[in-house]
């Protein structure tokens, strides 16, 4: 079952994020209590949104939607910056971020370039690692990412966008073969590169 996701999902959400992501993306390597900061500014914040997927009363997969990121970007950043530099610190003094990370961190933003509608993003998603290669765990996975493109395809707006690290082939298949995203190109930054997506709304249902 799908349902929006609230202030009583962010720590599955978290949990979920910590377990599935791979350990070399920015957002593991800061942490968990970064990790329920954005989750819960996510729920909180008008521009943005989510959806988890509930099966036998546990959350299984989510995914979260953007409908103005530089906005949700700017807020986030107003409201927690001095725990954001803590968190940096942290995470630099524990030898989990490296220099190439914190310039990634600050140049975020250029990979918007890329991209003609920078507003309206398909975010974060995950599944739990126990129902990968399940049928229950990419009905899961599909449908929270539907629920998001539907949201901003029905807001009115005239596309949205994904990106997804270059060594993550299998998100790369499922935006361009299962969702029909538009190869943008790739941003190359210190240490890693992103592949930007778009997907441009018609009138025809996705």
């Amino acid at each position: 079952m799908r349902v929006s996701m609230a202030k009583e999902h962010v720590h599955s959400v978290v949990k979920i994020h910590l377990q599935s992501w791979a350990p070399y993306e920015i957002s593991v390597k800061l942490g968990r209590q970064y990790l329920e900061a954005f989750y819960n500014n996510i729920v909180n914040d008008s521009n943005s949104f989510g959806y988890v997927f509930v099966h036998d009363n546990d959350i299984i997969a989510y995914a979260v939607g953007f409908n103005n990121y530089l906005a949700f970007g700017q807020n986030f950043q107003k409201q927690h910056l001095f725990s954001l530099i803590y968190y940096c610190l942290v995470s630099f003094l524990k030898m989990k971020l490296n220099i190439f990370d914190m310039l990634n961190i600050i140049a975020d933003n250029q990979k918007l370039i890329l991209l003609e509608h920078p507003e309206y993003h398909l975010g974060a998603l995950a599944l739990h690692k126990k129902y990968m290669r399940t049928v229950i765990g990419r009905r899961a996975v599909l449908e929270s990412i539907s629920a998001v493109i539907d949201h901003l395809r029905h807001a009115g707006y005239p596309s949205c966008w994904g990106c997804c690290d270059e060594r993550n082939i299998p998100m790369q298949k499922i935006l361009v073969n299962r969702f029909g995203f538009n190869n943008k190109g790739t941003h190359r930054q210190k240490g890693r590169n992103t592949v930007m997506f778009e997907k441009y709304f018609t009138t025809v249902d996705v």
